[in-house]
């Protein structure tokens, strides 16, 4: 709870301009209050180590492992000046006490510098998925790189796979309220969203292309699911796909998309003290999975006491 009152502190800070903000989505950038931060402070070096304290997973990191990331040739004593140099440019370009520590532990001060990294890993946390995909400008530390600096790298593509993963789960999230709520419209522009983050998947191909279906436009569905099918074979070897190819099958047979219609499916089980309520409840959770791939069906919870009006 504690991090969704700072995220409201700060993105209020933000708004009234005192807070320097540390983009790492997309190009990596520092606005201060002069502007972009460049000149020394703003060294590949200084923006790794930012970047690495960045994430509000952990509260801090150890001197000893963030020159082993950064500086990974450097002997004990050059390491330390290393890093306590590059703190030291950091905090006299965006002022005292960004970056701060003891002899062991370093840790980044959120109120004086926010990120989209910190918002964003807020934003999934609680679930506020519209706010989460604008905070997602692009890959993380899109096209950045450490020479000679391999665990540097390695925790980099680390992330990169981390933060695409849950974008995707956010999106994922906006699609399906739209596909179940019959927003046709916004359903195909959130699954083409998710397609492009992740254009292996025959599922959201699927997905889309039923979503195409719905808006009646069956050209595009169709297109599309040709369109996965030699991006398959071309990148990974693979033949078509027997589900993209049988829903490809099913569109162009078809005259017209059905209507969205509505499944009532209970919120839980109308009778706790059941002996069978375990096994109502795996039905239950069976048939919605396997509804939701019904074209045109929408879903809808009924609470227990709406069965026994």
């Amino acid at each position: 709870m504690h991090r969704r009152f700072l995220a409201i502190y700060l993105n209020k800070l933000i708004q009234s301009g005192f807070v320097n903000r540390l983009k790492l989505f997309g190009c990596a950038a520092v606005d201060a209050d002069s502007g972009p931060l460049t000149g020394r402070a703003a060294q590949r070096h200084r923006i790794a180590l930012l970047s690495l304290l960045s994430t509000t997973r952990r509260a801090s990191r150890s001197r000893d492992s963030l020159i082993t990331l950064l500086w990974p040739d450097a002997n004990a004593e050059r390491g330390r000046r290393l890093l306590s140099d590059s703190i030291y440019r950091i905090n006299r370009a965006l002022g005292d006490d960004i970056v701060s520590g003891n002899t062991e532990e370093i840790r980044i001060n959120r109120s004086l510098l926010s990120s989209d990294v910190a918002d964003f890993e807020m934003a999934i946390e609680s679930r506020d998925w519209q706010r989460a995909v604008e905070l997602y400008a692009g890959p993380f530390l899109e096209g950045f790189f450490l020479p000679g600096s391999p665990e540097f790298e390695r925790w980099l593509e680390s992330e990169r796979a981390h933060y695409a993963h849950s974008v995707a789960r956010a999106v994922e999230a906006l699609a399906v309220a739209a596909r179940d709520e019959c927003r046709v419209t916004e359903a195909v522009d959130w699954w083409q969203r998710l397609s492009l983050l992740g254009p292996d998947d025959s599922r959201v191909t699927m997905e889309l292309m039923r979503a195409f279906e719905r808006a009646g436009n069956r050209a595009a569905a169709l297109r599309h699911a040709q369109l996965h099918m030699a991006h398959l074979h071309e990148t990974l070897g693979f033949g078509p796909d027997r589900g993209v190819q049988e829903l490809a099958d099913a569109i162009a047979a078809r005259r017209e998309a059905p209507p969205c219609a509505h499944a009532a499916l209970p919120a839980t089980t109308t009778r706790r003290q059941s002996n069978n309520s375990y096994f109502i409840d795996g039905v239950s959770d069976e048939l919605k999975n396997l509804l939701t791939h019904v074209l045109g069906l929408r879903l809808v919870k009924v609470l227990p006491q709406q069965f026994n009006q």
